[in-house]
């Protein structure tokens, strides 16, 4: 069958994508995993929380202070540098993502180790 307008073929293309879908994953497992997701996304964030209260008793509140002063600098430092110079680079430069290139498997090996020196 021709498809003879553009509403036809987004029309085709989404009914495609629909019963693709339904033959992957069932609406209750999407829901399951969302939900699983974001359990364990709260659970980092009660721990996180309670291992910084328990800094915060043991080592007293100056302490504690300069601490939290150090994890904004590091948190400020990647948003606001690291990650737009990455951003700007990859979007300029297209050939430096395709890993079928010599350049871009350089880059990739870069980009990681930067990663590893630079990030908190």
């Amino acid at each position: 069958e021709k498809l003879t307008s553009f509403a036809a073929v987004v029309a085709a293309a989404k009914q495609r994508h629909d019963e693709t879908r339904k033959r992957w994953l069932s609406e209750r497992a999407v829901c399951c995993r969302i939900t699983l997701a974001w359990s364990i996304n709260a659970l980092i964030y009660v721990v996180s929380a309670l291992l910084t209260l328990t800094y915060g008793v043991k080592y007293g509140s100056n302490t504690t202070n300069e601490m939290l002063t150090l994890w904004m600098l590091a948190i400020l430092q990647i948003y606001l540098i690291i990650e737009p110079i990455q951003i700007i680079l990859i979007v300029c430069m297209p050939s430096l993502c395709n890993k079928k290139t010599r350049v871009g498997r350089v880059f990739t090996k870069v980009r990681a180790c930067v990663r590893e020196l630079c990030d908190p």
